[in-house]
């Protein structure tokens, strides 16, 4: 069970999972109760699942193309992120159906 605590030096709630004899502990970066509840359990399937190897649940796999655009976005308009700019539809057209899950894997 996803059991869920805070410091008592600060407001942010952390979670403690026991799953399978081991003990999983961390921050839910929160301060609000019902939503660290709600993150601690997600937590707690999301490792269920991995343990079994099953997909994460709601996990979405955006395309590459979505992904660069985004981080371009993020960037100031220095030579280098223009740079960056002008090779993205050659990036785009080899890289656009790629989902980033198989990019990111742990």
């Amino acid at each position: 069970m996803a059991s869920i605590y805070r410091k008592k030096s600060g407001n942010i709630w952390y979670y403690s999972i026991t799953y399978q004899g081991k003990r999983y502990q961390g921050t839910t970066k929160t301060t609000d109760k019902k939503s660290a509840q709600l993150i601690a359990e997600s937590i707690q399937t999301d490792l269920a699942r991995e343990i079994h190897s099953l997909p994460a649940l709601n996990k979405t796999a955006l395309n590459f193309t979505t992904v660069w655009e985004e981080y371009l976005k993020h960037q100031n308009n220095s030579k280098g992120t223009i740079d960056k700019k002008k090779c993205m539809p050659n990036i785009s057209c080899r890289f656009s159906e790629i989902k980033t899950s198989p990019i990111f894997r742990r």
